[in-house]
């Protein structure tokens, strides 16, 4: 029973050396990251040994907390130029800095005709774009009927402007004595005209009846004088 006694203390101190001697050798191992410890049997190896399935991998760990935002960066050189563009279109011509207008004029003609073209005044037109501004200013008289009407207008090159015609007019309702009715006095009619072209403009004032109402006697420039204004202006805001 000695025998067995000291065989069982000697075979308890070859497991302690043993054990021991293995754990020098993991801290060593582990020191130098060359292996795991085998928690299973206390033996030492490498990683990757399969010898008797000693050697187990631990399980992952958890995910850490996400990190503070960083600094802002230093700002970017400055970047390179681009390249030229390409030219713009051309505008429209412009209207001339000094203005072109021109006013005929006469004195005394007193004209009695009742249809027709009484006065004409050419016109040099400069640019395409412009619009045409008239004014006629001069003795308009309607006279010797009741419930008549005339009408004086402008015509450029023979027709009148279009949508809207530049025209004035003279109307008697009614008259007790239509001969007593002999009103002479100044008036005055103006607007504005697009004409898409250059050169040459024949203005004139021209007389009528308004539409659907008899005419009258009507009669122009009486003692006084007859004035045709017209004027080349830029084209009106959209």
């Amino acid at each position: 029973s000695e025998r067995n006694d000291n065989n069982a203390y000697l075979s308890i101190e070859a497991d302690m050396t043993k054990f021991i001697l293995c754990m020098i050798l993991c801290i060593a191992v582990n020191r130098f990251a060359f292996g795991d410890v085998c928690k299973s049997s206390g033996h030492c190896c490498n990683n990757g040994c399969t010898i008797q399935n000693f050697c187990q991998n631990g399980k992952d760990g958890k995910d850490g907390r996400s990190g503070r935002n960083g600094v802002d960066g230093i700002d970017g050189r400055d970047g390179q130029n681009g390249q030229n563009g390409v030219n713009g279109l051309n505008g429209r011509n412009g209207v001339d800095a000094v203005r072109n207008w021109k006013e005929c004029a006469w004195n005394n003609i007193d004209d009695k005709r009742q249809s027709g073209v009484i006065k004409e005044c050419s016109f040099k037109k400069n640019s395409k774009e412009t619009y045409l501004k008239f004014q006629v200013t001069g003795n308009l008289r309607n006279h010797n009927c009741a419930g008549c009407c005339k009408r004086w207008y402008i015509t450029l090159d023979g027709g009148e402007c279009s949508p809207v015609p530049i025209d004035g007019i003279v109307y008697i309702s009614h008259a007790a004595v239509p001969l007593q009715h002999d009103l002479h006095q100044v008036r005055t009619f103006s607007g504005h005209c697009q004409i898409n072209r250059t050169g040459t403009v024949k203005v004139a004032l021209s007389i009528g009846d308004c539409a659907g109402v008899k005419g009258g006697h009507g009669m122009t420039g009486w003692k006084s004088s007859t004035r045709i204004y017209v004027e080349e202006i830029e084209a009106p805001q959209k």
